[in-house]
């Protein structure tokens, strides 16, 4: 007897069997009933059951980087794990950091993706980029991977993602160079919404961004156009920390005739009266011992007192002077 053909997917398969005798009377046999025996029933199993139909795999097993590695700025991550022999694991990775002037708003930088055979012993392994790199000034960079895997013999059978998130090295800050510093001041003479718009974008470099956000080294004393003594005592502000270089000059006016007319000459005369060095303390603020001026022969003649400051950067660079002008009474 041929059995009935199994589909896979069927569960719990079995052959049911019912035997009934009957009589094979003669025609002189007419006292014996044509009525059959009773039925005898019961079931017989296959062998093996039918293959069963296709179910979405579990998720992946993400084995190295751990949680716990921290990623060199490097432009791949070598991403391995485990998974079901046969199957696939699409794998893809992506970068999340945020900026110390806004660490409230998180970037996400779109990586890469592929997608991986699991091999016999049930392994697989990819090499992927994760968004470009980290920028000084970057918080809680970090490299998201998301894998999953695919059945294979059906490719709408998909696992769970498994997400593993992995801290990404972040280099340390440096000093802005002239190019950035240079652009850094014709971004802040844009209006403000233009400004906006650029930042938005993340036209800027990060170095620019900590340019534009980097205070300045000024000179608060003496006022601009004001006048001093005797004696000359500057301070002023800047980024906290920061090393400062202060420059002094006298410049005097040419000497007048009878009259008060000047005489004919190609200008007055600058006296260095001394470069200076400070470094802001941790509010930002910084000063120079006083400096004693010359004393002040010709009062109708006052000369002028330049004073000029920068901050000095490493390689010899520097930021972009701020001068005031003073003048020297008696």
């Amino acid at each position: 007897m041929e059995l009935p053909k199994m589909d896979r997917g069927w569960v719990d398969v079995r052959y049911t069997i019912t035997a009934q005798q009957y009589w094979n009377k003669e025609r002189s046999q007419h006292h014996i009933s044509d009525a059959g025996s009773t039925e005898v029933t019961f079931d017989v199993f296959p062998q093996a059951q039918p293959e069963p139909l296709p179910v979405a795999p579990p998720p992946p097993v993400i084995q190295t980087p751990t949680s716990g590695t921290l990623l060199k700025r490097e432009p791949n991550i070598h991403i391995t794990g485990t998974g079901t022999p046969g199957n696939r694991v699409h794998v893809a990775t992506r970068l999340f950091y945020a900026l110390e002037s806004n660490p409230g708003y998180e970037h996400k930088n779109n990586g890469s993706s592929t997608t991986v055979d699991v091999d016999k012993s049930g392994k697989w392994q990819v090499h992927l980029g994760y968004g470009g790199f980290t920028e000084p000034g970057y918080v809680n960079a970090r490299a998201r991977i998301v894998a999953k895997e695919i059945h294979r013999e059906k490719d709408s059978l998909v696992s769970h993602e498994t997400i593993r998130e992995v801290p990404v090295e972040v280099p340390a800050k440096r000093a802005p160079t002239q190019a950035e510093i240079r652009q850094a001041a014709i971004a802040s003479a844009m209006p403000a919404d233009k400004m906006a718009e650029i930042q938005r974008r993340e036209v800027m470099t990060s170095g620019v961004r900590e340019a534009l956000l980097r205070p300045m080294a000024r000179i608060t004393a003496p006022a601009d156009n004001s006048s001093v003594g005797e004696t000359l005592n500057v301070s002023g502000t800047a980024a906290p920390g920061s090393n400062l270089q202060v420059s002094v000059k006298r410049k005097l006016r040419p000497a007048s005739r009878a009259g008060g007319k000047p005489m004919p000459s190609r200008g007055g005369s600058a006296e260095d009266l001394g470069t200076f060095t400070a470094r802001a303390d941790s509010k930002g603020v910084w000063k120079i011992r006083p400096v004693t001026l010359p004393t002040v022969r010709d009062s109708a003649n006052a000369p002028a007192i330049e004073i000029t400051v920068v901050e000095l950067f490493a390689g010899g660079k520097q930021s972009t002077p701020h001068t005031v002008t003073v003048k020297q009474g008696r």
